[in-house]
């Protein structure tokens, strides 16, 4: 286990994420590993894929470990393209918040309609005072309406939030929001998770 340990602390120092000592975030991601299917290396190299953008996005450590052990562990897909398939969402929320209107992950995808599209659906990227909202937030709350949105909508939704090739992985999450929202807060309350994961080592 010592091995795998190191990769993890690796990855961690290379995701830019705050937030405490590089114990704190290797505890978040045992504490996950331990509550779901889905295993250390795998949440790592998830990580990998998304933690950059996922920041941008302004989406904690662990709603992003919450979204990641969700999909992994409901469609049993590759932990690294359950990131890719997360970073394909954040980075086109960033481009819209730039402005920038075409999402090159999703063969240049015209995005100029998407905050028109998910306003239609009642859902705002925007506050008020036309400031980005934590994208979070936003997440928590298309989620708590999902059940009430029309088959249409929800694919309209999913293809504005997630693009043409990424839509399933967002319906996944939407439709396992609670599970993600539980894994969140493990991953928030997991001080000393990796001492008890690995005293069976020893």
């Amino acid at each position: 286990g010592e091995g795998l340990m190191l990769d993890i602390v690796d990855v961690f120092l290379n995701t830019g994420f705050e937030g405490g000592r590089h114990q704190r975030r290797v505890d978040k991601i045992s504490a996950i590993d331990m509550a779901s299917a889905t295993d250390v290396g795998g949440l790592a190299e998830g990580m990998s894929e998304v933690a950059n953008t996922a920041k941008i996005a302004g989406i904690s450590m662990d709603k992003l470990l919450g979204y990641l052990a969700t999909i992994g562990e409901v469609t049993q897909e590759g932990m690294g393209s359950v990131g890719t398939g997360l970073n394909a969402v954040f980075a086109r929320m960033g481009n819209i918040k730039l402005s920038r209107l075409k999402d090159y992950q999703n063969n240049g995808e015209d995005l100029s309609n998407v905050e028109t599209v998910l306003r239609g659906e009642g859902i705002n990227l925007r506050d008020k005072t036309d400031q980005f909202r934590n994208f979070g937030d936003v997440l928590d709350e298309v989620a708590g309406n999902w059940n009430n949105y029309s088959d249409v909508s929800q694919r309209a939704i999913a293809q504005s939030f997630a693009g043409t090739h990424h839509m399933n992985e967002f319906i996944t999450l939407m439709t396992n929001y609670k599970k993600a929202q539980e894994y969140e807060k493990v991953s928030e309350n997991s001080t000393g998770s990796t001492d008890k994961k690995y005293k069976v080592y020893e």
